[in-house]
């Protein structure tokens, strides 16, 4: 399960194809915080709790790089980059671990990013968006939110959980704005689950608020997209749906 902050206790990669069947189970010694599928290798990285960044070449987790702080999560580029969010700071490195850009602040600025949760990028514009837990400790206000900024990690908006009240009825929820996975799909929009409404947030490349993708009574876990846009969301504790929310 992901709440805010790095899981806690999974261990184990799981690879399954699209009909739930379990290909290949690889384990790692040290927790796993996050996972990235590299658009242009299609080979999966990993951050976990010992600061190391490994790739998944022949069925094994081999070592590309160590972090100086935790890495609480991943994204890897189209570009061959590897995009890390640790604590106050979100930095790019190239493959081999040289950093490349960094949003660490100097002296008493306050972050861009407090608390990175999770990371992606557009497949369009290649800018990238974070979720930010903005827990308090790390300098944040407690409001949870998306940054998105662009490729040379600058800030172009920032997405508060705003709902038109056009879209708002009783259904839409009314509760704090919690978001716990956020994806790009083949066009450049943002998918975004909140997990306290129990909800799939649609928003465009821009930030502007499209609609609400899916609903469900139990809580929101996660949300992926295939290459042919069809969302891939988990919901309460073992349930997977494939919502097709395009006209593709």
């Amino acid at each position: 399960m992901t709440m805010p902050g790095p899981v806690t206790t999974v261990r184990t990669l799981t690879l399954l194809d699209r009909k739930g069947t379990v290909i290949q189970k690889v384990t790692q010694k040290a927790v796993i915080n996050d996972i990235s599928l590299s658009p242009t290798t299609r080979r999966l990285w990993v951050c976990d709790r010992e600061n190391n960044i490994l790739e998944l070449v022949s069925g094994q987790l081999t070592h590309r790089f160590r972090t100086k702080e935790e890495p609480r999560c991943l994204c890897v580029t189209a570009s061959n980059h590897v995009i890390v969010g640790m604590v106050k700071h979100i930095s790019k490195f190239t493959t081999q671990g040289q950093m490349v850009l960094t949003t660490m602040a100097v002296g008493t600025e306050k972050p861009l990013v407090c608390t990175p949760g999770r990371i992606t990028e557009c497949p369009v514009t290649h800018n990238v968006a974070v979720i930010d837990f903005s827990d308090k400790r790390h300098g944040g206000d407690g409001n949870q939110h998306v940054v998105v900024m662009d490729t040379n990690l600058q800030e172009l908006f920032v997405y508060r959980g705003d709902i038109p009240s056009t879209y708002k009825t009783s259904q839409t929820g009314g509760k704090t704005f919690n978001p716990q996975s956020v994806v790009y799909d083949s066009v450049g929009n943002l998918i975004i689950r909140d997990y306290n409404n129990d909800r799939v947030l649609l928003l465009s490349g821009g930030g502007e608020f499209l609609r609400i993708i899916h609903r469900e009574r139990d809580w929101t876990w996660a949300v992926g997209v295939d290459r042919k846009d069809v969302l891939w969301a988990v919901f309460g504790y073992n349930i997977v749906k494939l919502l097709q929310y395009s006209s593709m």
